[in-house]
């Protein structure tokens, strides 16, 4: 499990992200528009909720030209419900609901994709690997 699961004195369910996956995990506060992505190794996960909507189509295309540069080729992409990356059909395939992976360079079609991981496969990756995962928040 990736989470620690307590309750508190008033009932209230918390979780923590258990300490093995927190030291994997870099938290950084940038300006998705003008900073340049520099991190060490490809990134497994994004979240960047609710973040988007604010950019103009023009701004939100270079993000996420950025965002799909330094993504595993696995690498998944949380966005907010208001959000939609199905414009990015030549990069990013939808999964689920605010969830999309990377379509990696020279597939263009789901169809003509090698066998692509599940988010399972994702997950014990990240259980195994022992460089570094990132998060970008935005704020």
């Amino acid at each position: 499990s990736f989470t620690e699961h307590s309750v508190d004195r008033f009932g209230n369910q918390l979780f923590q992200v258990v300490p093995e996956l927190r030291k994997m995990v870099i938290f950084k506060q940038m300006n998705l528009i003008t900073d340049p992505f520099k991190f060490q190794g490809p990134v497994d996960l994004i979240l960047c909720r609710n973040v988007m909507i604010y950019f103009v189509n023009s701004t939100r295309s270079r993000v996420l030209t950025k965002y799909h540069r330094v993504l595993h080729p696995e690498g998944r992409i949380f966005v907010g419900h208001s959000e939609s990356l199905l414009q990015e059909k030549e990069s990013f395939d939808y999964v689920q609901k605010t969830v999309y992976r990377k379509i990696p360079k020279g597939y263009r079609q789901r169809s003509a994709w090698p066998n692509m991981p599940t988010f399972s496969s994702l997950s014990s990756r990240l259980r195994s690997r022992q460089e570094n995962a990132a998060t970008l928040t935005y704020t």
